[in-house]
């Protein structure tokens, strides 16, 4: 509401855990979305890929038979090729976007219609199926991973986040997830997806870097810029797009009162296409005569559709706004130039901006505030229209940026960018606003780290009081409906001034009155932009390196693992050196899983000889109901003479999650008496390239059946342990034997495989960690689970559990990957 207070915010992502149990996709019917369909060959082909029930789309561009092709070259191919899509069930979408080898720049430099099909081909498949999304509450997931350089979002996260938040408000109810992962391995970023269907919070957009989930709230700026020193003067020469309307035109009135600098507008609107009577009518004059051009024109031809007589009208009042705007700002400052050239047109914008650079030399900042707009909802939109939104605002920045670099032989030139509050609040209707806006303002973030001396910033605006966009009626009606705050001409041009003072505090900057707030429901950080918050107070540590060793005389028990005949630490023993390492932070609460841990590289540990690594924990989300450390085991290179050849060489890491609780008792079904096949533990026969003995040769009575496998496990031998040892070894050697239990093969030709784990995608237990009771293996416990899926060298293991007597499980492994490492020969089932 006019008079309420506009405040400046800058978007900054604060630590935001989930709040709920991970729901898995197996067993849901899922397409996937992928540009990038011989990525997804090739994990088919691994394998990694098979727990899932799946169908995939991807452009027609690429003719691979079993994908769904979906041609967006036209509208009218776009309609014949959604037909054999129609008939897809699915409940659960999957839009995937690989920016690792994608430079921040390549928005702005390479061709956008290429760049943005992906885009394109996820608009048609939801508007193909609106109906079923929103009736069905079917869960609209994007996952952009490889998201982050050097710490910065790709500007195509904005692309992708400004579509997701509009389509969300349109359908109100389906869960519509925009993810932005540094996570590269597929599967892991999958599991990431299934944290956030199991998430209950109404945030589209989250963030994961090293395994931390974040969102974005908005931070109050104090002050638009960080210094005094603006960038121009009157020796300036300005390019200002959309400069001869609307918003861009009242902000270039502003430039010209304040440094009398040179601008150059460009717009499409050709004015001697209008009559010269239309051309000099005042606003009221304009408005008065609708009625009168709309009878006018029926009466010469009453075959016309009102339709395009509305058309016509509209780009008569454009016409006339270029006219007598351009006649008002040329009064202020003979400094004012007009050019008619369309924005999309990357050969016109080439031309113009070649010859402002011929005739001035120069361009110090590049004002783009060129845009349209058609709010409707997702099934009225057509793919031209669609594209075009997106063309003209982002499409418009590619081609100046490309054209200054190539005409302006090195000089600097500062760019400024019009977006809009409301892209990122997500408004109903404006996918493709949305998102053209969202990218640019990335892009802005991401060039304006690059050199400290050329700024790049981006201004969202609220709607403006009858100002561009925003002038029409209903706009008036929607914002008084809406409680929402229209910025008047002098407001404005206060707040723009205030943004050209100097060098810009921050990149992004959003302006918001207390209505958007309430209506949008928009997170607003308390704390202003540079302003430090106040020390919380705390006995606990939030991060810790731990320097540890190990050698076969401090850890006897080593010696009953070999690796190639050398003693050598067991994944699973990795896993209780990780748990440590989560205890050091967190030492009062439990640990109810351990996820994602992936073991690198062999810790072998040479008689007479200590080995030294280290432990980095840290937390990376925490709030009343769990903690989720992420622990890094890691070493160096040493050279015999002690010299360090190569430090910090990552050997495992994992995230350990723990609660106050321990998770609840869960009795799982005793397989005893199915039938199956007896096989042999390999790893204990002569010859293994793994070589188990005493404690860790604890597996009896493999057998295996066609799909389950059953086992019993009694520690074969304690004795030489020490009392303090025993719980954690006892533990360690349940762990390890689960995880061999499950990959373990029958005999083939006298040999049996040998793996190694590569990976535990979630270990869950049901014990007390830190106090382990090994009482409670007094009695035999029993191993089940279903049988090992080959994928080549690989093998995927899992779900399989340790049960004890009474039947509730010890320990759950949902899933694990691990290597054919080598075999034995001549190992024979007994």
């Amino acid at each position: 509401m006019r008079g309420t207070p506009i405040r400046y915010y800058t978007p900054q992502l604060e630590p935001a855990p989930t709040n709920g149990e991970a729901q898995s996709l197996k067993g849901r019917k899922i397409l996937f979305l992928t540009d990038e369909p011989d990525r997804w060959l090739a994990l088919e082909a691994s394998g990694a890929l098979a727990p899932f029930d799946y169908q995939i789309v991807c452009p027609s561009s690429f003719e691979i038979p079993k994908f769904l092709s979906v041609d967006v070259t036209s509208e009218d191919a776009l309609q014949r090729s959604l037909q054999n899509l129609g008939r897809v069930e699915f409940d659960t979408l999957i839009a995937i976007k690989t920016l690792k080898d994608c430079p921040h720049e390549t928005l702005l430099v390479n061709s956008l219609e290429s760049e943005v099909v992906w885009l394109d081909l996820l608009f048609a498949v939801c508007r193909q199926h609106y109906e079923q999304l929103r009736s069905k509450n079917i869960e609209i997931v994007t996952l952009c991973q490889g998201a982050y350089q050097n710490g910065q979002l790709h500007p195509y996260t904005g692309l992708v986040s400004g579509f997701m938040k509009s389509l969300s408000r349109e359908l109100d109810g389906p869960v519509c997830r925009a993810i932005n992962t540094d996570e590269i391995n597929l599967y892991t970023a999958l599991h990431q997806v299934e944290m956030e269907l199991g998430h209950a919070g109404p945030e589209v957009e989250v963030c994961y870097q090293d395994g931390a989930r974040s969102t974005f709230t908005l931070t109050p700026v104090e002050s638009l810029t960080k210094d005094d020193q603006p960038c121009l003067d009157s020796n300036s020469v300005v390019i200002a797009t959309g400069g001869a309307r609307g918003v861009t035109a009242v902000l270039v009135e502003e430039l010209l009162r304040r440094f009398g600098c040179q601008v150059i507008a460009l717009g499409r609107t050709d004015p001697s296409l209008a009559p010269e009577s239309v051309l000099s009518m005042d606003e009221q004059a304009l408005r008065d005569y609708e009625p009168q051009f709309y009878k006018n024109e029926l009466a010469r031809d009453k075959s016309k559709k009102i339709t395009d007589l509305k058309r016509e009208y509209l780009s008569y009042r454009a016409a006339n706004e270029v006219c007598q705007i351009g006649k008002r700002l040329q009064a202020i400052s003979g400094q004012y130039e007009y050019q008619r050239v369309d924005i999309t047109n990357e050969e016109a914008i080439d031309q113009a901006v070649k010859r402002v650079y011929q005739k001035y030399g120069k361009v110090d900042l590049v004002l783009h505030g060129a845009g349209i707009q058609v709010s409707t909802a997702l099934t009225k939109k057509s793919l031209s229209n669609f594209r075009s939104i997106v063309a003209t605002k982002l499409g418009g920045l590619s081609h100046l940026y490309k054209a200054c670099n190539k005409y302006g032989a090195g000089g600097r030139t500062h760019y400024h960018i019009l977006t809009s509050a409301f892209s990122y609040m997500g408004n109903d209707g404006q996918p493709d606003y949305g998102a053209a806006n969202e990218a640019m303002a990335r892009i802005g973030a991401c060039m304006n780290s690059r050199d400290a001396a050329t700024h790049w910033s981006s201004m969202a605006w609220l709607g403006w009081a009858g100002i561009g966009m925003t002038r029409d009626p209903e706009f008036a009606a929607l914002a008084a409906s809406r409680r929402l705050r229209g910025v008047t001409k002098e407001e404005g041009q206060e707040i723009f001034s205030a943004m050209m003072n100097g060098a810009p505090t921050t990149s992004i900057n959003v302006l918001l009155a207390d209505g958007e707030i309430d209506y949008y429901k928009v997170a607003i950080q308390a704390t202003p932009k540079n302003v430090a918050a106040p020390a919380i107070v705390t006995n606990l540590r939030n991060s810790e390196v731990t320097e540890r060793e190990i050698s076969v005389e401090s850890a006897p028990y080593l010696t009953q693992h070999l690796v190639g005949g050398i003693p050598t630490l067991p994944g699973a023993l990795i896993i209780d050196l990780v748990a440590q390492a989560a205890f050091q932070l967190r030492p009062d609460l439990k640990i109810i899983s351990f996820e994602q841990a992936f073991f690198r590289k062999f810790i072998k540990v040479f008689p007479n000889r200590k080995a030294r690594f280290r432990t980095e924990s840290q937390i990376v989300s925490e709030d009343d109901r769990e903690t989720v450390v992420k622990v890094s085991v890691l070493s160096d290179f040493v050279h015999g003479s002690g010299l360090v050849l190569q430090k910090d060489i990552l050997q495992h890491d994992s995230l350990v999650r723990m609660s106050s609780t321990p998770l609840p008792s869960s009795k799982l079904p005793d397989l005893n008496g199915f039938e199956g096949r007896r096989s042999v533990d390999p790893y204990p026969l002569e010859g293994s390239p793994i070589q188990l003995s005493g404690s860790f040769d604890a597996m009896k009575n493999l057998t295996i059946g066609g799909d389950e496998r059953r086992a019993d496990f009694k520690f074969a031998d304690l004795d030489g342990v020490g009392s303090e040892s025993r719980p954690m070894l006892s533990k360690v050697v349940l762990m390890d034997s689960l995880m061999r239990f499950g990959v373990i093969q029958s005999p083939h030709d006298n040999s049996i495989p040998v793996f190694v784990p590569e990976m535990c995608d979630v270990m869950k237990v049901y014990f007390d960690f830190a106090n382990f009771d090994i009482t409670q293996l007094a009695e035999p416990v029993t191993f089940s689970g279903v049988n090992p899926r080959p994928d080549g060298d690989l093998l995927h293991m899992g779900p399989v559990a340790a049960i004890d007597p009474k039947g509730n499980a010890l320990l759950f492994v949902e899933h694990g990957v691990c290597r054919r490492f080598g075999e034995v020969k001549n190992g024979q089932a007994q």
